[in-house]
């Protein structure tokens, strides 16, 4: 049995949102804005302020921004699927600007 040839999406996959949890303060503006269930959430270990942040489950972000419009901390950025860190989420360590966008 053949295979149907594969076509490219007819546009361009929107970028996943990734916040920067060295930077997050864990304020939860972000929560509060994403219009889906559990995309973005608390770090489960947030008890103290060295762990209060949150983070992004790429599986369910739809690539709106909204998160990164109301973030007071600029933390959020936008990275393309494909570049986006492969590490289970909420453990990237890094800098706005360290993914290459």
């Amino acid at each position: 049995m053949a295979t149907a040839p594969t076509t490219p999406p007819a546009r361009k996959p929107k970028p996943l949102a990734l916040i920067y949890k060295d930077y997050c303060t864990g304020c939860e503006a972000c929560i509060q804005m994403c219009p889906i269930k559990d995309c973005i959430v608390r770090n489960p270990d947030g008890e103290s302020p060295d762990r209060s942040w949150v983070y992004v489950v790429p599986q369910k972000c739809i690539g709106c921004t909204l998160c990164v419009q109301i973030c007071p901390w600029d933390c959020i950025e936008m990275i393309p699927r494909d570049n986006y860190p492969q590490g289970a989420p909420g453990t990237f360590v890094g800098a706005p600007g360290d993914v290459q966008s």
